[in-house]
């Protein structure tokens, strides 16, 4: 099957056309700095191509994307979405019909960064393109396996369940992707498994037997880990007295708190790891500070979830830090040291490196390259083909 893939978040948009046949790319693009004069729109076919001026609106994006895939001689059969969230209706990848569209639009002022340039794509493709059927993949449906006394919070119950309110999880197709990776490398899920998605967002998950049993973001990704420009754990009466003695309304404080927190606020230079790096070099204390505060807040969560598996097989390392800062995967693995994991210290400054543990490891530590719009790909023909086989086609109403 023919598959064009969306993967966006709130200042970038990749996308892919994969023939599943193969699990091969046909074509792929990325843009970055959506919506800044400065935005970056490269594409990649048989060549490479850069946009020198990127369209300011979806409503010209996602035409042009959809014309540069039938550019290619294929024809698209499908379409997929990751999508952040979908609500507790919506967990395992569901055909986007405009009912499911409108229940998920409900969810838009908790996640005021992911879903609201997820549903302007959708819709776009829903206008402009109705013949084509659309898929969503949500972040949180990995984690359906996480016991209910591991998402319940300690609020009211009866507002909790009004509101669908609970842990439940982020980078779903992300730790997915990697436990799959992990059996499909050496034969079987490890018993006792911790991935660590580490990017711009972070979240850090437990897994036992290829099951996630815990997982540090909650009822939105701004929570967990320290993350680019989220604040990550944050006791909540916080938010309140800043708001009290800044006067912040809503929109205000949930400014500060999704793109002037994390890296960024406590830096005071910029959310990029490796800008903060390269201060630190030259003696940024602030900078050094947000580094060294960035790693804790992952190993804390490392540490919690080694105890409920009861020791550890297999840890990972994706997503954009994940993959390519050998400082960050050199401190945390040592916080793991006294366990006797054993970092390969070439094999982690090396690039393209899978294993970058010593043979004598206690623990296998891999790094593993994120290829999330795959593993999208690959849930959206799961539920297709599903549905082809128990009902007999798919409905789009």
């Amino acid at each position: 099957m023919i598959v064009l893939v969306f993967n966006v978040g709130g200042s970038s948009l990749k996308y892919q056309l994969i023939d599943t046949t193969d699990k091969q790319w046909i074509c792929k693009g990325s843009i970055e700095k959506l919506g800044e004069t400065d935005a970056q729109w490269n594409h990649l076919n048989d060549e490479r191509i850069v946009y020198p001026k990127v369209p300011e609106k979806f409503e010209e994006i996602v035409p042009t994307i959809v014309k540069l895939a039938n550019l290619t001689g294929y024809t698209i059969e499908l379409i997929a979405h990751k999508i952040a969230f979908g609500g507790p209706k919506h967990l395992a990848p569901t055909i986007l019909t405009p009912l499911v569209i409108n229940e998920i639009e409900e969810y838009v002022s908790a996640f005021p960064v992911h879903l609201p340039p997820a549903l302007q794509i959708i819709r776009i493709i829903a206008s402009d393109f109705p013949n084509f059927i659309q898929v969503g993949v949500f972040e949180p449906g990995f984690h359906r396996s996480i016991p209910e006394y591991a998402r319940v919070y300690g609020l009211p119950y009866e507002l909790c369940a009004k509101y669908g309110i609970q842990r439940y999880g982020f980078h779903g197709v992300s730790h997915s992707y990697v436990t799959q990776w992990v059996k499909e490398k050496t034969g079987r899920y490890p018993q006792r498994m911790i991935s660590c998605h580490l990017g711009s967002g972070t979240s850090v998950c437990g897994i036992r037997n290829g099951e996630s049993i815990g997982i540090s973001s909650g009822f939105t990704p701004q929570s967990g880990t320290l993350m680019s420009t989220r604040h990550g754990e944050l006791d909540p009466h916080a938010i309140l007295y800043l708001m009290k003695k800044e006067v912040l309304s809503i929109d205000e404080i949930t400014e500060l708190l999704t793109k002037q927190s994390g890296l960024l606020g406590i830096s005071g230079i910029s959310g990029d790891l490796r800008s903060l790096q390269a201060a630190a070099t030259q003696g940024n204390y602030r900078a050094q500070l947000a580094i060294d505060a960035f790693c804790h807040s992952v190993i804390r969560y490392i540490g919690e979830y080694y105890v409920m598996l009861q020791g550890l097989d297999v840890l990972t390392f994706t997503g954009g830090i994940g993959e390519n800062s050998s400082l960050i995967r050199q401190k945390i693995s040592a916080a793991l040291s006294f366990t006797g994991l054993k970092l390969d210290e070439a094999a982690n400054q090396g690039e393209n490196e899978e294993l970058i543990s010593t043979p004598d490891s206690s623990i296998k530590v891999y790094v593993i390259k994120a290829e999330e719009e795959l593993a999208v790909v690959s849930q959206a023909v799961a539920l297709v083909y599903e549905k082809s086989r128990d009902q007999g086609g798919i409905s789009k109403k």
